[in-house]
């Protein structure tokens, strides 16, 4: 969701069935490759203002952040009059981090800001960018990161739902280069829609 989906958004509040949750605004402080709009704290806030007073059995996701622990969302809150502490139960992060331990200090960080929330990762990868040189794992290491790094998210006691980035086969490797070797793959299923060693992985830890 984004600032052109608003209206659309509210319908689904209103309508016959809402949905159980939403999110407001994805990454609303990072344009992916210029396909997202920017939104700046105070716009989001009047744009979503009559969304924030809709009377709804949907519970609203604060929105996700590309940079989880900037100042964007506290400034969202003072904008919005405390909505997001007084009305939204769920904070959402997004986050790419091949270090476990810097991957469990962020989470940390986050809660610290937004004590008695409820956190939940809406994209979760060992890095961003799986054709950059910074990102060389393998299927395996990948694999390993996982498995070293999710029961440490779990034993927080505070992170209710973890979400994997991405699914589909090569989806943003292949598109970004489609003849490379696809190292840092995060894909869940291979090309014929086979599950790859990390949907195996990660299908056991759910």
């Amino acid at each position: 969701m984004d600032p052109r989906d608003v209206n659309a958004s509210q319908a689904l509040l209103t309508g016959s069935n809402p949905p159980s949750y939403m999110e407001l605004y994805n990454e609303p402080d990072f344009s992916y490759e210029g396909f997202t709009p920017l939104t700046q704290p105070g716009d989001a806030a009047t744009s979503l203002a009559q969304l924030l007073q809709t009377k709804t059995s949907t519970t609203l996701i604060a929105p996700a952040l590309a940079q989880p622990n900037s100042d964007w969302l506290t400034q969202f809150d003072n904008e919005c009059g405390k909505c997001v502490t007084n009305s939204i139960p769920i904070v959402s992060m997004h986050i790419y981090n091949q270090d476990p331990n810097s991957v469990i200090a962020s989470i940390k960080q986050f809660h610290n800001t937004w004590p008695g929330k409820r956190i939940w990762i809406t994209e979760l990868a060992p890095s961003p960018d799986p054709t950059g040189e910074s990102c060389t794992m393998t299927s395996d290491d990948i694999v390993s990161w996982m498995n070293n790094l999710l029961p440490q998210i779990v034993s927080l006691g505070y992170v209710d739902k973890i979400f994997w980035n991405s699914g589909e086969a090569g989806t943003l490797v292949n598109t970004k280069a489609p003849d490379a070797d696809h190292t840092c793959d995060p894909s869940l299923t291979d090309a014929n829609g086979n599950p790859t060693k990390i949907l195996e992985a990660y299908a056991k830890m759910c």
